[in-house]
């Protein structure tokens, strides 16, 4: 990377934003999907040379055989088994086409790899969400990173079943330029939910506290952020407000974004939660948003038609 570049007030971002699922229900593996909607936003009106693309969480989603992996706290271990399984995915979505088309629009690209466990051996849930940064260059894979922060909501308690990427891979430096490269709920590790346990740190608490070293460590001027599904603005703006209060040399963000996700309950609906209110509320410095048509779902068409009335 040119010296200039690694001056972080010049970074440039460009998102492959998708409007509508990256995949549709029934289909296990969505390579070939995924490596048209990649080939459409290279076609686009894309600005000049960038330092970086970003795609949302799971743009690639395909099945897996993990055999013994399990997920888990303390799954880390299990992270360079993940790299080999994911490696031969990011293949077949790099093409000659999409590798000729990268070398003249950016420097890096992000791509989220969903890993989806088919192995009965394995627990049902098991899964994993990892994020390949590719060197345009070469059209190679140089670093991995993924999801280390599970939810553990009622609905979704990803705490057992969530293969984790070790905490020191979301930092990648080049030069004098430090990123920090965050999977889908990872960036609320620098938000304000977590409370402490009255019953001495909880597995949460501890990943929360070695993030937060290991990022001022790194002083990063770019945060790349890999959520899955984004439908409203306030879902991430808090937690940006926080980090970068905690990260002050931050001056570049973008949370990739995939505009879905919607509720089928139209009480829940707000007018507000448009594709332009959730680019506006997840970025900051030069960035450029390239948007490419995805899946919509039934409750996505129901919310567009109800807000060619309501809104």
């Amino acid at each position: 990377m040119p010296k200039d570049a690694e001056n972080a007030g010049r970074q440039h971002i460009v998102r492959i934003v998708v409007d509508g699922w990256t995949w549709h229900r029934g289909q296990k593996d969505n390579v070939a999907h995924a490596r048209r909607l990649l080939v459409k936003a290279l076609k686009e009106n894309w600005p000049s040379r960038v330092d970086f693309a970003v795609t949302p969480g799971g743009f690639v989603r395909v099945p897996c055989r993990f055999g013994d992996i399990r997920g888990g706290w303390g799954s880390e271990h299990y992270f360079e088994r993940l790299q080999v399984l994911a490696d031969d995915t990011m293949d077949r979505l790099l093409s000659n086409e999409v590798k000729e088309r990268l070398r003249d629009k950016v420097r890096y690209l992000t791509v989220g790899v969903d890993l989806n466990n088919t192995d009965v051996k394995a627990s049902k849930e098991t899964h994993a969400e990892l994020v390949a940064l590719v060197n345009a260059k070469s059209g190679k894979v140089v670093h991995w990173t993924g999801k280390s922060y599970p939810t553990t909501d009622r609905s979704n308690d990803q705490s057992q079943t969530l293969v984790q990427a070790p905490a020191a891979s979301h930092c990648f430096r080049k030069g004098k330029l430090g990123v920090l490269i965050l999977g889908c709920h990872d960036l609320h590790m620098f938000g304000g939910r977590g409370r402490r346990s009255k019953h001495g740190q909880t597995p949460k608490e501890v990943r929360r506290g070695e993030m937060l070293r290991l990022a001022k460590e790194l002083a990063p001027q770019v945060v790349l952020h890999h959520p899955h599904t984004t439908y409203s603005p306030s879902i991430w703006g808090p937690a940006w407000g926080h980090l970068q209060g905690l990260l002050p040399a931050v001056t570049t963000y973008a949370s990739g974004i995939s505009f879905c996700g919607k509720s089928s309950d139209e009480n829940k609906w707000k007018c507000h939660q448009t594709l332009e209110r959730v680019l506006e509320s997840t970025s900051k410095g030069r960035v450029d948003d390239v948007v490419v048509q995805g899946f919509p779902s039934p409750a996505e068409q129901m919310w567009r038609q109800w807000a060619a009335s309501s809104c």
